[in-house]
């Protein structure tokens, strides 16, 4: 993969002002824009991309666990978040 780097933000980690190479369009909901990643971005990219073909490493997450109490009930304004 050749990439043209350009100065930009990079739309995977945030930074600001650094060295970034175009990546696709992203796109949602009808609306779409071209996504910038950095170097160390573009490298977690390519070693995910690398793993998921080769079935080793799979980056995954584990989802976060819901705890719900039985005891604690939302009331009337209350959004249960604690």
């Amino acid at each position: 993969m050749e990439e043209r780097w350009e100065l930009g933000t990079c739309w995977l980690c945030g930074r600001i002002e650094v060295h970034v190479a175009y990546l696709g369009p992203v796109q949602e909901d009808g609306l779409h824009a071209p996504m910038h990643g950095c170097e160390p971005c573009v490298d977690r990219l390519r070693r995910m991309l690398r793993a998921y073909y080769t079935r080793r490493d799979i980056p995954h997450q584990t989802p976060a666990r819901v705890v719900r109490s039985s005891t604690v009930r939302p009331g009337r304004g209350d959004t249960g978040v604690r």
